[in-house]
C-alpha cells in the first residue's frame, strides 16, 4: 500500500510541476503573445496539445477563445475607426463643396 501512495504522490507532484511549467511558459510568453496578434503559444499547437493533460488542453482552448474574441474586437474597432474617418472625410468634403457653390 505505501508504494501506491508514493506513486500517487509522485504523479501528483509531476502533474503540479507540469502545470506550473506551462503557466510560467505562458506568462513569460505573454508579451510576445500580445504582440503576435493574440496567437496562443506554440505549446497549444493542436499537434502538440494532444499530449497535454486535459487541464492544460482546456487552458489552450480558452487561450484560443480569447484570441478569437480579441481579433473580433480589434476588427470591430478598426471598422468603426475607418467608418468614422470616412464620415469625417465625407463631411469635410461636403462642407467644402457647399462653400464653393455659394
Amino acid at each position: 500500500m505505501p508504494a501506491t501512495r508514493g506513486n500517487h504522490h509522485t504523479a501528483a507532484t509531476m502533474a503540479v510541476a507540469a502545470v506550473l511549467t506551462f503557466v510560467v511558459l505562458v506568462v513569460v510568453g505573454a508579451p510576445s503573445f500580445a504582440e503576435a496578434g493574440s496567437i496562443p503559444p506554440p505549446h497549444c499547437n493542436p499537434d502538440v496539445s494532444d499530449a497535454l493533460p486535459p487541464r492544460l488542453r482546456r487552458i489552450c482552448a480558452a487561450l484560443y477563445g480569447i484570441a478569437e474574441i480579441s481579433n473580433a474586437v480589434e476588427q470591430y474597432l478598426d471598422d468603426k475607426s475607418n467608418a468614422s474617418r470616412l464620415f469625417l472625410y465625407a463631411s469635410a468634403h461636403s462642407a467644402h463643396v457647399h462653400r464653393s457653390d455659394t
